[in-house]
């Protein structure tokens, strides 16, 4: 039975479903299935694949990936896998597919997940061809994206009671600006597919199995971190009942179990931080940091990243690609608040993961990397979805098209600029 914290109201939901029956002349919806959806998937997946592969051909920025693939002990073994490698092996995967294969070389590579090339390379059998292995971690890569729109699908239609809407949900994730990046070897697919997963978990009141899910998407990106903040609210809330009015045993126990889900949550960072410590302290500068974490030592020496260090004259193209997402994200947020959308702590939950996530990318990182992140924030997609929902005469609905359509085409373009090896990425 649905946990009665984790379910909004769904009083507006329902509004937009009638305007939907309304505008059909009121007859019934009809039976809605997934099989479209995972049909716009596949479709989808192999255009992109295919416009990267085209313009790989036709107009090659640079040859790191060719280079990378010299050193490959079987050169010439099959042609349209390292045709195929060419395409898809660009900017971070290059890293990916060289520490698949030789493991973490220099320091800049404790920026990048360890966990998603070693399971490229097991996956591919420990075989010594690196062009398969490649080519390969891009089909698992595209796998995991298809489990996170299930997984996307199935929450959205538990906390929404509405399978229309999480029809529309899941649509909008397929053409969503991360794009291309779902699609070839990067570790966005399988990061949203254990986000997706963790949030499902937690509308059945499965915390600790949530908690395991995005601890191990702390191992693919460290921004997993964030979902502290689910159980953090809960813990909160609990702290709240317990010093407030209700000293129960009950309450005691979901003090604990949020504190212990947190822990969970933080503790495959916090051993990476450590393991790297052995090894490069007390010879490193960022030893004696406050926080002596080399994620955010070399985030920064090498990709400049941190407060306002992205706000430069040379970046603002970079901000104008972003808005593909800061606005989206903004509309989503407010709609959230506007319309009553955030009835239960769960949802509470996600829209500070959104808010959190829309601060970190515009003031500490490379701002455009939000295209890509959007693929792990269900609060984007609900808030746009929800628009699509309304009359079409209104305003809401008419922007939410135009986010809509304005997908589609970077995501078209975007597949050839990476085929291309050309920014951004």
């Amino acid at each position: 039975m649905k946990s009665k914290e984790l379910r909004p109201p769904e009083t507006n939901i329902r509004k937009s479903e009638n305007n939907v029956r309304e505008q059909n002349g009121g007859n019934q919806i009809e039976r809605i299935s997934y099989f479209p959806v995972f049909k716009l998937f596949c479709f989808w997946t192999l255009l992109l694949q295919a416009i990267s592969v085209m313009f790989s051909k036709l107009l090659a920025f640079d040859d790191s990936s060719a280079l990378l693939l010299k050193q490959n002990p079987f050169p010439g073994r099959n042609q349209l896998i390292e045709t195929l490698f060419n395409a898809f092996i660009r900017w971070d995967s290059i890293y990916f597919v060289d520490m698949a294969m030789h493991g973490r070389k220099y320091e800049q590579e404790w920026a990048f997940s360890q966990v998603w090339p070693a399971l490229m390379r097991k996956v591919a059998f420990f075989t010594d061809d690196m062009a398969l292995v490649g080519v390969i971690g891009c089909y698992v890569a595209v796998a995991f994206h298809g489990m996170a729109l299930y997984c996307l699908l199935k929450t959205t239609e538990r906390v929404f009671t509405s399978k229309r809407f999480a029809v529309i949900t899941g649509i909008l994730y397929v053409l969503s600006p991360s794009g291309i990046f779902c699609s070839v070897a990067f570790t966005e697919p399988l990061f949203a597919a254990l986000a997706f997963l963790g949030m499902l978990l937690l509308t059945y009141d499965q915390s600790i199995l949530a908690a395991v899910c995005w601890s191990a998407s702390v191992t693919i990106r460290s921004n997993g971190l964030l979902f502290c903040l689910f159980f953090g609210i809960r813990l909160l809330a609990g702290l709240c009942t317990y010093f407030g009015s209700q000293r129960s045993h009950f309450a005691e126990k979901q003090i604990l179990r949020n504190a212990i889900c947190i822990l969970i949550v933080m503790t495959p960072f916090l051993r990476s931080q450590w393991q790297a410590y052995q090894e490069f302290c007390p010879g490193a500068t960022w030893c004696e940091n406050v926080f002596p974490f080399i994620y955010t030592a070399v985030q920064r020496k090498y990709w400049d990243v941190g407060f306002l260090r992205y706000w430069t004259p040379n970046n603002i193209p970079n901000f104008g690609l972003a808005l593909l997402t800061i606005i989206p994200l903004i509309i989503a947020i407010i709609v959230h608040v506007r319309y009553s959308l955030l009835g239960s702590l769960f949802m509470v939950s996600q829209w500070l993961l959104a808010a959190m996530l829309l601060y970190v990318g515009i003031f500490q990182m490379h701002v455009q990397v939000l295209n890509r992140l959007s693929s792990g924030i269900p609060l984007l997609y609900w808030g746009i979805a929800y628009g699509l929902m309304q009359p079409k005469t209104t305003k809401l609905y008419k922007m939410c098209l135009v986010v809509q359509a304005a997908w589609i085409i970077y995501t078209v373009i975007q597949a050839g600029l990476y085929g291309s090896f050309m920014p951004p990425a």
